[in-house]
C-alpha cells in the first residue's frame, strides 16, 4: 500500500495541513512564530510537540471522554475515517462517559491537537486519520500506564485451559447433526430440548441448558434458551447462512452442506466477526475492550481481577448484568471459547494470557467496521 495511505507520521501530515489547522495547533501548543509562514509554523509545532510529548499531554491528564475518543482512534486499524465515522466515535465517547462536551467540539479539538489530520490526496480529501507515530505512542502509553496496575504471574501455570479451534469442530458437529437428524423447532423457533441435549453432550465443552427462570437476552437470537457457547455456534451458522429455520425444522443450506463436505472452508475469522456483531449491540465498546484485553495480556499471564479493575471505567452494565458479569461472562469467557485467551484457575483467582490464535484474530479482523446485529430481547 502506498505510504500516503498507511505510514504517515505527524511530520508528514503537517506538511499537507492547511494554514488554518496549523494556526489552531500553534495556538493550542503556545508556539511563538510567524503565523503566516507555513514552514515556521510546522517547525515550531514539531519542536513544541517534542518538548511536551507527541500529543502535548499525558493520558492521565486527559478528560475521560478525550481518552476514550483517543483510544477509539488508536485501536481502529483502518487507514482513513469519514466524518460520519468520527462523529460516531465522538458520540460514543460522550455518551459512555456522560460528558456534557459538545460532540463536534471533541472532533475540532482533536484536529487542533494534531490527533487528527485531513486526507492528503483527491481520494482522501474528505477523510481523516490519526498519525502513525501518534497511534504507536498512544498504544505504548496505554500498555505502560495500565500495565503498572496489573498483577502478573511470576511463573507460568502448570495447567491451563486452551480451547484452541474446538469451536470450529463443534460447529461442524452441529451441522452434521442437523444433516443426519430431523431437528424440529418449537413455536418460538427454538430447538426442542431432546435434540439440544443430545448435541450438548457431544460438544467439546460441556454446557447445561439454562433454567427458564430469570432474565437472559441481548446476546443472541435464542440466548434465553441456549447456553452461551452453543448460542454462539447456532447464531454463527444462522448469520453465515449455513442453516435455515424453515417452518417447523432447522435445516442445512447448500452452503452448509458445502462446509460440511469441505471443513477447511471454515475459519475462526468469520466466527469472531459474527460474535463482535452480536455482542456489540449490548456492549458498544466491545471492539476497544477486546483490543485492550489483547494488548494487556500479550506475552504474560495477568490476574483477571486486576485486569477488570483497570478496564472497569469502559464497561457498562447491561440490564441485570453487572459490569463484572459483562467483563467475565460476556467478554472473557467468550474469548476463551474462541481460543483467543488461555485461562488458568489458581488459588488466588483466575489468570489469562493472549494466545497466538487471539493475536492473529485481533490483527486480521477490523472489528470497528462491524455493524451490530440486534437480537431478540426476550425475558421471563
Amino acid at each position: 500500500m502506498a505510504k500516503e495511505l498507511c505510514d504517515l507520521n505527524v511530520a508528514d501530515l503537517l506538511s499537507y495541513a492547511d494554514i488554518h489547522q496549523l494556526n489552531r495547533m500553534a495556538q493550542r501548543l503556545e508556539c511563538v512564530c510567524d503565523t503566516h509562514s507555513k514552514q515556521q509554523l510546522i517547525q515550531s509545532i514539531l519542536i513544541r510537540m517534542k518538548q511536551k510529548g507527541i500529543y502535548g499531554t499525558e493520558l492521565n491528564e486527559l478528560a475521560k471522554e478525550e481518552l476514550l475518543f483517543l483510544m477509539l482512534l488508536a485501536f481502529d486499524r483502518r487507514d482513513w475515517l469519514s466524518l460520519e465515522e468520527l462523529t460516531a466515535k465522538a458520540t460514543l465517547s460522550v455518551t459512555h462517559t456522560k460528558s456534557s462536551r459538545p460532540i463536534r467540539h471533541l472532533i475540532t479539538e482533536a484536529l487542533a491537537s494534531g490527533w487528527l489530520f485531513r486526507g492528503v490526496s483527491r481520494n482522501t480529501q474528505d477523510l481523516f486519520r490519526i498519525p502513525r507515530d501518534l497511534n504507536d505512542e498512544v498504544i505504548s502509553q496505554i500498555r505502560r500506564e495500565y500495565g503498572r496496575h496489573l498483577e502478573t504471574l511470576r511463573l507460568p501455570p502448570m495447567v491451563y485451559r486452551d480451547e484452541g479451534d474446538s469451536l470450529l469442530s463443534d460447529i461442524l458437529l452441529f451441522l452434521n447433526y442437523i444433516h443426519r437428524t430431523e431437528v424440529r423447532l418449537t413455536a418460538e423457533k427454538v430447538i426442542y430440548k431432546r435434540h439440544l441435549q443430545q448435541m450438548l453432550t457431544q460438544m467439546s465443552v460441556r454446557e447445561e441448558i439454562p433454567a427458564q427462570s430469570g432474565w437472559r437476552f441481548g446476546y443472541g437470537f435464542h440466548f434465553r434458551y441456549y447456553p452461551d457457547r452453543f448460542s454462539l455456534i447456532h447464531d454463527v451458522c444462522l448469520i453465515l447462512h449455513l442453516i435455515k429455520e424453515e417452518r417447523e425444522f432447522v435445516e442445512l443450506t447448500e452452503k452448509g452442506k458445502l462446509y460440511l463436505a469441505s471443513p477447511q472452508l471454515l475459519s475462526l475469522v468469520p466466527v469472531y466477526r459474527t460474535w463482535i456483531r452480536i455482542y456489540k449491540h449490548p456492549i458498544p465498546l466491545l471492539p476497544i475492550l477486546t483490543n485492550l484485553v489483547g494488548l494487556l495480556c500479550d506475552g504474560k499471564w495477568v490476574g483477571l481481577s486486576s485486569l477488570f479493575a483497570v478496564m472497569r471505567p469502559w464497561i457498562a452494565p447491561f440490564y441485570y448484568d453487572s459490569p463484572e458479569q459483562v467483563f467475565e461472562q460476556r467478554i472473557i469467557k467468550m474469548m476463551v471459547h474462541m481460543g483467543m485467551l488461555q485461562m488458568a484457575t489458581l488459588p488466588g483467582g483466575a489468570a489469562i494470557r493472549l494466545s497466538e490464535v487471539g493475536k492473529r484474530l485481533l490483527e486480521q479482523v477490523r472489528s470497528f467496521e462491524a455493524t451490530p446485529i440486534p437480537t431478540h430481547a426476550a425475558a421471563d
